[in-house]
């Protein structure tokens, strides 16, 4: 998809954004986000953040005597302990640089816990951002309107 503009709306590029989130151990990719500033923040869901090994309430690395508390009492308030993680960020789009140097670190500055929402955000260490890489253009969903039949966008 080209990057295109029209008077009402512009369509971006989803690779020009898209950052690969990697598990903090064995480098797998485990999820995507998307970057939504030239400060280096990163908008990814809370479940990616936890396949990344992260607890995302409060960026930590469960040690393993919490994971095995955790197993017993579920219901138990989130783990608190433990090391501040950074995730491996990956920018597939950054193309002009070796790959080894296409990793960047980030870690957890939001998680929206009192809500159901999956949102997380993330913070990179280090700018600017790689070049090639563009910032997500992110507009209210409450303005958002289906253009094929003219509905309003809702979330449920």
């Amino acid at each position: 998809m080209a990057e295109s503009s029209t008077p009402s709306r512009k369509i971006q590029n989803l690779r020009s954004f898209t950052v690969q989130i990697r598990h903090i151990k064995t480098q797998a990719i485990v999820g995507t986000g998307f970057v939504v500033s030239e400060e280096g923040l990163i908008a990814t869901c809370a479940h990616v953040v936890v396949a990344a090994g992260v607890n995302p309430r409060f960026g930590k690395i469960p040690s393993h005597w919490e994971l095995i508390r955790q197993s017993f009492f579920p219901s138990s308030e989130a783990l608190q302990t433990g090391t501040t993680a950074t995730l491996p960020v990956y920018f597939p789009q950054a193309k002009q640089l070796p790959i080894a140097e296409r990793t960047r670190y980030a870690t957890v500055v939001g998680c929206f816990s009192e809500s159901d929402d999956d949102l997380v955000l993330l913070k990179l260490a280090g700018l600017p951002l790689p070049e090639g890489v563009k910032v997500a253009l992110v507009d209210r969903a409450d303005e958002s309107v289906n253009v094929a039949d003219e509905r309003r966008f809702r979330s449920y």
